[in-house]
């Protein structure tokens, strides 16, 4: 086996095994390091360490574009090694972008901010990997690191509303179960899978759905003010709030259906049920998410 089609097959994940023989993987691994060195000439980094963080951040390594951000996949890769190099231009150049957006979170404290966020990016939490090792350069990493920072802002601000509203939801949903026990106990024997699908629905939305529907359910945010956000109008922002809910009860219907293989006129009592607290069941799914 080539040296670097085994390194990167002993860091793939085992649930993602690549297809790829060892001689694709050899020329491909290759190409990438070159494309990148070239990209960041003052940064180290070797073909070994960039073959097997392509194989942890799962980037596509053939396709017509897969060259496109590999010199940020290989500055990114570099961090996380500790280039010190590396890590004062992903400062450099990717700060900048990330006050863009964090401008129309002028509520949040941006000193703070920027802590949290190198942090969150280069180090991560107890238990959980840096961010930027998720980064698989689908995009440009300068929108990564503004998404994450975007993230983090709202987190803040969340923290200052957020208990209390999901604490108003939930005293709600116990006196709506304590005044019906055929209600309370449908929703407990289907509890768990119901949330376990919800989740998976809602992971399948891209970036942006998901975000605006955690500013709306989450951070209480008006239509208003999440337009005034994207810079585009109230009825867009209505639109795409009805069209994510629209796929997240598409898709937690077909998969609960699929898991529960229940007659259909039990699966319709329960989806009335369920269906009816579905903003509810989204906000604690969503608050349990970073």
């Amino acid at each position: 086996m080539s040296l670097l089609a085994e390194v990167y097959r002993a860091a793939l994940p085992a649930d993602r095994p690549t297809t790829l023989s060892d001689e694709v993987l050899e020329s491909a691994l290759s190409g990438l390091h070159a494309v990148g060195r070239a990209a960041h000439p003052d940064v180290a980094l070797t073909a070994e360490a960039f073959a097997g963080h392509l194989a942890r951040c799962a980037a596509a390594l053939d396709g017509d574009d897969h060259h496109q951000h590999v010199g940020d996949l290989f500055l990114a890769a570099a961090v996380l090694n500790g280039d010190a190099p590396a890590v004062d231009k992903l400062r450099q150049s990717c700060w900048p972008l990330a006050l863009k957006y964090l401008r129309p979170f002028r509520e949040a404290s941006i000193d703070d901010v920027a802590q949290e966020l190198w942090n969150a990016l280069l180090f991560g939490e107890p238990g959980k990997y840096p961010k930027l090792q998720s980064y698989s350069g689908k995009g440009p990493l300068g929108a990564f690191v503004g998404i994450t920072a975007q993230r983090l802002a709202l987190m803040r601000l969340r923290r200052d509303g957020a208990d209390a509203r999901l604490a108003g939801r939930a005293a709600a949903e116990i006196n709506a179960l304590a005044s019906d026990p055929e209600l309370a106990f449908i929703k407990d024997q289907h509890r768990d899978s119901f949330q376990e699908v919800l989740k998976v629905a809602l992971q399948s939305l891209d970036d942006r759905a998901r975000m605006v529907l955690r500013m709306y359910l989450i951070d209480g945010l008006s239509v208003d003010r999440i337009a005034k956000v994207y810079g585009v109008s109230q009825s867009s922002v209505s639109r795409w709030l009805a069209k994510a809910r629209d796929a997240v009860l598409d898709e937690t219907r077909r998969l609960l259906s699929e898991k529960l293989r229940l007659s259909e006129s039990e699966f319709e009592s329960l989806w009335n049920v369920l269906n009816s607290e579905l903003d509810l069941s989204m906000s604690r799914v969503l608050g349990e998410v970073a």
